[in-house]
Parts: structure tokens; C-alpha cells; sequence
């Protein structure tokens, strides 16, 4: 908008130049569509640029030059790049960020990787403690329905005690890797106790927005588990042996949740993310903002992380278990762990490196 008002007084600055009337000028502008205000800065602007630049030549042909279109809006902006990014080049994206703060980052994972074990280990107690009390309930009846019912009862609150631990431990390394890669990728340096204490200040978005996404996955195992028991609560006879209905609905269920599980990955798997970086956006919409993100054609890259990683646990898994030994007293549970820490880091740093690469061309 700003250049074509300068195109503007300078093609009036002629015309006034060559011996026009400001009133023919007027007329003439006007009749090409421009507004009466930016025709009256334009002529404005031609008087100060002929008392200040009297000895300019002019061209000869002003006249026969045409007026400059009129612009009512601002140009809009250019869109986004939305440049392809391979799974490898986030990779070394990520190796390079870990290499300018790589001590701050090992210790920072360390410690994470610590409060990661200690909850897990708080998870297990209370996993394997609670249920005994509900199996010691009146309701564990003989009837069919009874049993149902209370099975239904102890795993749904398996279900949901998973889902609130889980979205705390994957707060923990997520917010952990994502910050140490940020300052890395910027450049910038950090102590172990700035990295530590920004992460505890971001946990309980991250934490619900992993909630939110895990309820969203989880929605069709859930929906098939109240109608699983609906319908046994219903059942008239007795079932003796293996209930043929109950594989007929499960399988189904089954193949249907692992498919939207899949679908998910590729729409939803920034949205921790979004939590973390993206303050101002509420819980309920990182959702969307992450679909959003994803939709310039990053599916093979989250096809070809998940394949990756799937292979590296299923190579590892049996060497860290064949290291197991009778001399050495849970060698394979060291070795496990030393393997899937870096399995991890690389995995949520390749989400966090997509996510920087969107949310700077969005």
C-alpha cells in the first residue's frame, strides 16, 4: 500500500510538472477508481518532493504514461513454505542441538530418566495394591453378571491409572528433550537447573494435553469396553466356557482401535508440543493446532520415525535380554534401560524437531 502511494505522487508530481491542473488531475484519477483521500495526499505529496527536488528532470512523456492501479488492501502475505522434512534430517537436527549444550542435556535426561523410574515404581505399588481391595468386595458374587461387572470395575480403573501416570511420565521427557533441543537448535546455553525448573513450570499443560491426546486414542477401547459390559450385565444363562460373542465383538473393536490409534499418531502426536510452546492456545484446541500442523504432507515422515523405532526396539529388546546372567543380578534391566533412553530421546526429539520445522513456516 505504501509503494503504490509513492508510485502515486510521483506520477501526479508529472502531470503537475508537465503543466496539469490539480482539478484535471483530480478528474482524471478519479475516473480511474482512485479514493478522493489518497488522491489528496498524492497531490500533497508531488508539492513537497517538487520544493525540495526543483532541479530533477522530468520525463517528456507523462502523459502518455498510465496511472498506477489502485490498491484498496494491503498485499496478503505469502504463504507458508511447506518443504518436505525427512525423518533423518530431523535426526541430525536433533544430534546437532544435543552437541551445543551436551552435558546441561545428559544430565538433564538423567534426571528426568530418575523421576521417570521413581514414578513408575509409585504406579506399580498402587497397580498391584488397589485391585486387591476390590476383588475383596461383597460385589465378587457368584452370578455371571456379578463377575462381569466387577472385572469391568478393576479394569477400568487399571485403564484409568495408566492414563494419569502415563500423561505425567511422558510430561517429564517430553518437556525435558523438547526445551534442551530448543535452546539448542537457537543456539543458546543452559544451565541442568534452568532446564529442570522451566520443565516443572510446563508439566501440567504438557500433562493434560498427553491426557487429552491418550483419552482420544484410547476412546474406542473404552466405548467397547462399557458395551462389552453392558452386555454381559444383561446376559440371562450362564456362559460355560469361552464366550464365542465376546471374540465376535472384541476382534472387531480391536482392529477398529488400533486403526484410529494409527490415525491419531499421524493428526494429534505434536500436540504436547503445542502445549508447551503455545501458551495462549487452550488445552481443548491442541488438538486442532497440531492436525493443523501436520497437514503439509508429513505422513511418510511419521511413517518411516514409527517404523524406525519399532525396528530398533524389536533389535534391542532380545540383546538386552540375552545379557542376563546369574553372576550379575539385573544386568538385562541396566541394559534395557541404557538402550531405550537414547531410543526415546531420539524419538521425542524427531516429534519436537518436526514441530519447530511447522511452527516456524506457520
Amino acid at each position: 500500500m505504501q509503494n503504490n502511494s509513492i508510485e502515486l505522487a510521483r506520477y501526479v508530481r508529472q502531470l503537475l510538472n508537465k503543466g496539469k491542473s490539480e482539478e484535471e488531475i483530480r478528474q482524471k484519477l478519479t475516473e480511474k477508481d482512485w479514493k478522493p483521500e489518497l488522491i489528496d495526499d498524492a497531490i500533497a505529496s508531488a508539492r513537497q518532493m517538487n520544493d525540495s527536488q526543483t532541479s530533477e528532470k522530468e520525463p517528456t512523456q507523462a502523459d502518455t504514461q498510465p496511472a498506477p492501479p489502485p490498491q484498496t488492501q494491503p498485499a496478503a502475505p505469502p504463504q507458508a513454505s511447506s518443504q518436505s522434512y525427512r525423518l533423518f534430517q530431523a535426526l541430525g537436527d536433533v544430534t546437532a542441538a544435543i552437541q551445543h549444550n551436551t552435558g546441561a542435556f545428559i544430565g538433564s535426561i538423567v534426571v528426568s530418566w530418575a523421576i521417570i523410574i521413581v514414578l513408575s515404581f509409585i504406579f506399580t505399588l498402587t497397580l498391584a495394591a488397589v485391585p486387591v481391595e476390590l476383588y475383596q468386595e461383597p460385589s465378587t458374587a457368584s452370578s455371571t453378571a456379578g463377575q462381569i461387572t466387577t472385572a469391568m470395575s478393576v479394569l477400568s480403573f487399571f485403564v484409568t491409572l495408566t492414563l494419569l501416570f502415563g500423561a505425567v511420565i511422558g510430561a517429564v521427557l517430553t518437556t525435558v528433550v523438547a526445551l534442551g533441543l530448543h535452546s539448542g537448535m537457537k543456539k543458546q546455553k543452559f544451565t541442568l537447573k534452568l532446564i529442570i525448573t522451566s520443565s516443572f513450570a510446563r508439566i501440567i499443560r504438557v500433562s493434560l494435553a498427553n491426557l487429552l491426546l491418550s483419552i482420544t486414542v484410547m476412546a474406542p477401547f473404552l466405548l467397547s469396553l462399557l458395551l462389552l459390559s453392558v452386555i454381559e450385565s444383561n446376559r440371562t444363562a450362564p456362559t460355560v466356557g469361552i464366550n464365542l460373542d465376546i471374540i465376535a465383538y472384541a476382534l472387531p473393536m480391536a482392529l477398529a482401535g488400533i486403526a484410529w490409534a494409527v490415525y491419531c499418531f499421524f493428526r494429534y502426536s505434536l500436540a504436547p508440543y503445542v502445549a508447551m510452546f503455545e501458551p495462549e492456545t487452550p488445552i481443548l484446541k491442541t488438538l486442532g493446532r497440531s492436525r493443523r500442523l501436520l497437514s503439509k504432507g508429513d505422513t511418510l515422515f511419521l511413517l518411516k520415525g514409527l517404523l524406525l523405532f519399532l525396528v530398533a526396539g524389536t533389535i534391542t529388546t532380545p540383546i538386552a535380554s540375552s545379557s542376563n546372567s546369574d553372576a550379575v543380578l539385573g544386568i538385562h534391566d541396566i541394559i534395557t534401560l541404557l538402550i531405550s533412553v537414547p531410543i526415546s530421546v531420539y524419538a521425542s526429539g524427531a516429534l519436537f524437531a518436526l514441530y519447530h520445522k511447522r511452527s516456524t513456516q506457520s
